[in-house]
Order: structure tokens, then C-alpha cells, then sequence
């Protein structure tokens, strides 16, 4: 009887700890052929992009090209692009590699791929909600707090600690990945469909 009392603690944390684990596959599915079309709601955006509306349904794009194991993990690459507001071509923005650790999502930007130091946290499901924390990258100190929206939606809020027009935030919505994302200076951009492999 002594042994249940022991054991039973242990299996519930074991189950919470495994159901954690799950959260970054759930809000953020990673597979080849992955797609997601975003709109931005930024004035400048929506003026200039009124003609190629007609041709275009999005202004940005994310899409999930390929699978690489980097130093044993299995990663994979998703490409950022965007749609030119002055002559309607769509042009690669940015890439980089994604990955679950964990509790984790982790990010390295392709161009430093090879580099272990490169490696970010994208989101990290054991924070604590609504309680900022404090971390640093590149000597530099930012301010982060999660906050949901029911249970389907997990928001990162992020800024410059004591800097000014730094604010960045991005949400994940269960089974489907990201569901919008704005910075200060660059607007909002919202999903506006999804492919999912």
C-alpha cells in the first residue's frame, strides 16, 4: 500500500510532463508541404496592394520546403516570402529551421544553421501564463509573457526591455500553427488559409 502512495504522484507527473511534450506538435505541426497564407492589415499594405489583390489572395506566405538532420535533431525548413506591393512579384523575405525539443519549439536561422550557438527558443510550453520572464540574447535583455484564448490559442508577447517600438507577439492555434504575428514597425499579418500535410 506504502508503494501506490509513492508510485501514484509519480505516474500523474510522468502524464503531465508526456501531455506537455505534445503542445509544440499540436500548435505547430511540422511536415513537408506544410503552407500558410497571411494578410497583413497594415495601412501602407493594404493601399498599396489593392491592384494586386486582384491576382493575389495573401501578402505573405510560410511554407515548410524540406527535412534536415542538424547535430541529431530532426529539423525542418520553412521559407518566409512576400509579396512586392510595387511590382506584384513574390519574393523570398526569410528561412529558417524549426524543431521540437521538449516542451519546446526551436528556431535556427538558415544562414547560421551550422552554428550550435545560432539556436532559439521560438516558444517553450512550460512557461508559466501570464508571468513575464526575462531572458537574454545577444547581451540583450528581452521580456516575454504567454497568454491563451480558450485552449486553442497561445499567444507570445515579446519586447526590448525598457526599449521603445519593440514590440513583437505571435499566436499558435491548435492544429494548424501560426495564426498571426505583428511587430511594431511592420503590422499584423493574419491567416487567411492553410495546407496541411
Amino acid at each position: 500500500m506504502n508503494l501506490f502512495y509513492i508510485l501514484f504522484p509519480l505516474i500523474i507527473l510522468f502524464i503531465q510532463e508526456s501531455k506537455q511534450e505534445l503542445l509544440p506538435k499540436e500548435y505547430f505541426p511540422l511536415a513537408v508541404g506544410n503552407q500558410w497564407y497571411y494578410i497583413g492589415d497594415n495601412e501602407k499594405v493594404q493601399k498599396r496592394n489593392t491592384y494586386y489583390r486582384q491576382m493575389y489572395d495573401y501578402s505573405e506566405s510560410r511554407q515548410v520546403v524540406s527535412e534536415v538532420d542538424i547535430r541529431g535533431e530532426k529539423f525542418f525548413l520553412i521559407v518566409y516570402k512576400r509579396l512586392d506591393p510595387f511590382d506584384g512579384k513574390i519574393f523570398k523575405i526569410d528561412s529558417a529551421y524549426f524543431a521540437y525539443r521538449g516542451t519546446k519549439i526551436i528556431k535556427i536561422p538558415a544562414s547560421k544553421m551550422l552554428d550550435s550557438s545560432a539556436v532559439i527558443t521560438y516558444m517553450d510550453f512550460s512557461i508559466e501564463l501570464n508571468k513575464p520572464i526575462r531572458f537574454s540574447r545577444n547581451d540583450i535583455i528581452y521580456e516575454q509573457v504567454l497568454r491563451t484564448e480558450g485552449d486553442s490559442i497561445i499567444t507570445s508577447y515579446s519586447s526590448l526591455r525598457g526599449g521603445l517600438d519593440s514590440g513583437a507577439q505571435f499566436s499558435l492555434k491548435k492544429g494548424i500553427g501560426l495564426f498571426s504575428h505583428s511587430t511594431f514597425i511592420g503590422g499584423t499579418y493574419q491567416l487567411i488559409r492553410f495546407v496541411l500535410k
